[in-house]
């Protein structure tokens, strides 16, 4: 009798398991595309009804591709739910072939999880020149003598193209490190300032328990964009003996109450600006990072 048990008990659990495993598709809409042309790629995930999925948003780092909209789909739910985004690309990256896994997070009460969908692969096309032949060309008899123009100078045409590639090297040599600095620090700038519009979005107005979850989401995201540290896995425990600060800390811990008591009052408001505060300081110091680097 009690090996019966026990072994009703084990099936129950796997069956269980099997039943709670999320498997997101991921997939691009063709399967060429040209250096600098937008290709649209399909994100979808069935899941239970009691499930919170996030998908990535402008804050997400989509390399080798660059994020040029997104486009969200509400929830269908028949028996499942099946919740779907279409991400507008472009690359230009010149590998002939490039290839995209994205994550979807889960929420679970204070808790994330992430899962990932397969690879999906396209090919970059060559772009060829297609020269047209003129009629004239084509009917022009090969016994007639063709006066033939004057040779190009080769030597003169050489040499420019040496001086071209020498002023370009001396330029890259000279300002290289200046213009890639240009371009970090301009992509800290718009990073921040989506996070800072979504965050205010999320957390005004007197939100409810699901807004909360969602601003601290996007609060942990850009940390762990801006510093590499996967902080959407870490709980706020495990995130304060990352970052030593008492009152960040404090303030995590007022949001878990407010998720878990489905309560929003003072002490959540400043807690989010707190988080807000810390996340802008980051940013100032990432800067001061990329400007003196």
């Amino acid at each position: 009798m009690n090996k019966l048990f026990f072994i009703l008990f084990f099936m129950g659990m796997f069956a269980n398991a099997n039943a709670q495993k999320l498997y997101p598709k991921g997939k691009f809409l063709a399967d060429q595309v040209k250096v600098g042309e937008q290709i649209k790629y399909v994100l979808t995930l069935e899941h239970s009804a009691d499930v919170e999925v996030l998908f990535p948003d402008s804050t997400y780092n989509f390399a080798p591709f660059e994020l040029i909209e997104k486009r969200y789909f509400p929830t269908i739910t028949n028996g499942l739910s099946r919740d779907s985004a279409v991400y507008i690309l472009q690359t230009f990256e010149l590998d002939s072939l490039q290839q995209l896994a994205l994550p979807i997070f889960v929420l679970n009460g204070g808790d994330t999880s992430m899962i990932r969908s397969d690879f999906s692969q396209v090919l970059l096309k060559e772009i060829t020149m297609n020269v047209p032949i003129s009629e004239e060309v084509k009917t022009l008899e090969n016994t007639e003598y063709l006066a033939t123009k004057q040779e190009l100078n080769y030597p003169i045409i050489i040499l420019i193209g040496v001086i071209l590639i020498v002023v370009l090297i001396l330029i890259f040599v000279i300002f290289g490190g200046r213009i890639r600095k240009s371009f970090r620090l301009q992509r800290l700038k718009r990073q921040y300032e989506r996070f800072a519009n979504d965050y205010k979005r999320q957390i005004s107005n007197n939100p409810d328990v699901k807004k909360i979850e969602k601003g601290l989401y996007l609060w942990k995201n850009y940390l762990e964009d801006l510093q590499k540290i996967p902080f959407t896995s870490y709980t706020s425990r495990e995130i304060s003996t990352i970052i030593a600060d008492e009152k960040l800390l404090t303030s995590l811990k007022n949001i878990d109450v407010a998720i878990y008591g489905n309560l929003y009052n003072e002490q959540t408001e400043n807690a989010f600006i707190v988080l807000q505060t810390h996340a802008f300081e980051a940013y100032q110091y990432k800067l001061e990072e990329v400007r003196n680097g």
